[in-house]
């Protein structure tokens, strides 16, 4: 089942007897399998247009608006307070601002756009993701890591004299959370015992997962991402092996590409080992993040983090005052619960000198996880 939000145009579209409709909106909308929303914003847009004389209607809105949702079995939605401030961190890929309030809606509560609105399609997409396979990077206290196996194969099923020409293949996945590219969930580090929150690790650690901070609870992530390439910045192609990125170094990176850190945003730091993902010798040498620069990315109060590396972190540095190794995994993850992504591919955006984008990644609701695959995008202007 599907939460769709049909944006005002296809609402208008479906009162017209919706010829218009594009088949995959039609088929989607017309499936009883989903749930489908009519936002307060849409009937907002509506009143102000047919008020202003931009929109002539066969009724007045406050007729036409509530009998046609009804009618058609649509849910109404509010537009509320999470999905007003949540605007503030799209970047600027809407310019309407009906269309920014419905995308920010969306976003907030997980629904699906219906709209043939193909804006989104002038932007172009890097997709950040590292190729997943037996073999790749694994870190040590993730192994055995990544195994796919063929379970039936196509010539296990082919009877063409009795089920005609069609056969099919399915295998089995057997992966750690912690491999490729990943997201963790906020149960994965704790400190003396306690997750994030001050959640007491013995009142939620169960064998089938973690009955709180699982990887179902992680919100999509769709809004301004920065990149800090730092190895680009100090004209190089990679940091010296085990280089511990320093709050320094972020600050220095930031100011001379003219990046701005701000709350919400997804922040990404280039080291240049990316390129090294079919080493894992050389990758699991990868350049981190130090103590300090946890401590800056935490002071900016992003939504998330991440790095093409294993860990995010300097996987050599100690911190003296705790003894810990992976200071960001306590103090980002448990301190101030700030997501980890792990293992990502930023050479292509690197490359193409894009420092703002918006940064697209959906985890898995695996229930109790500790963190979850994901397939993170950037997209930018101008494809």
């Amino acid at each position: 089942m599907m939460k769709l939000l049909v944006d005002t145009c296809t609402f208008l579209w479906i009162v017209g007897g919706g010829r218009e409709l594009p088949p995959r909106i039609r088929d989607l909308y017309l499936s009883e399998d989903n749930e489908v929303y009519l936002s307060a914003v849409s009937a907002w847009e509506i009143a102000v247009k047919h008020a202003t004389g931009r929109m002539p209607l066969p009724e007045l809105p406050q007729r036409l608006v509530p009998t046609e949702r009804d009618r058609r079995g649509m849910t109404s939605l509010p537009f509320d307070e999470e999905s007003a401030l949540h605007v503030s961190r799209l970047p600027v890929l809407h310019r309407d601002p009906f269309d920014r309030m419905l995308v920010s809606q969306a976003i907030v509560h997980g629904l699906a756009i219906l709209t043939p609105d193909r804006l989104i399609m002038q932007y172009r997409v890097f997709d950040l993701e590292q190729t997943r396979f037996a073999g790749m990077p694994i870190h040590p206290a993730h192994r055995p890591g990544y195994f796919y196996a063929l379970h039936r194969r196509h010539r296990d099923s082919y009877r063409p004299r009795q089920h005609g020409p069609r056969s099919g293949a399915s295998g089995v996945l057997t992966m750690m959370e912690h491999s490729g590219t990943h997201m963790d969930a906020l149960c994965h580090q704790a400190c003396d015992m306690r997750l994030h929150g001050d959640i007491a690790v013995e009142d939620v650690e169960r064998s089938d997962g973690f009955a709180a901070l699982g990887a179902e609870t992680m919100r999509p992530l769709l809004g301004r991402g920065v990149l800090l390439d730092v190895a680009g910045w100090k004209q190089v192609d990679a940091l010296p092996v085990h280089y511990a990125i320093t709050a320094g170094d972020l600050e220095g990176c930031a100011r001379a590409t003219g990046v701005e850190v701000k709350p919400g945003d997804v922040l990404l730091v280039r080291t240049g080992y990316g390129s090294w993902w079919t080493d894992e010798a050389t990758y699991l040498n990868a350049a981190g993040v130090s103590k300090s620069g946890n401590r800056w990315a935490a002071e900016r109060r992003v939504a998330a983090v991440g790095a093409d590396n294993m860990a995010w972190d300097s996987m050599q540095e100690r911190d003296p005052e705790t003894n810990m190794m992976l200071f960001g995994h306590a103090h980002l993850l448990v301190t101030h619960g700030i997501h980890i992504i792990e293992n990502l591919n930023l050479e292509g955006l690197a490359l193409s000198g894009h420092r703002e984008f918006c940064f697209v990644g959906i985890p898995l609701k695996f229930r109790g996880a500790t963190g979850s695959p994901i397939r993170p995008l950037a997209l930018v202007e101008g494809a």
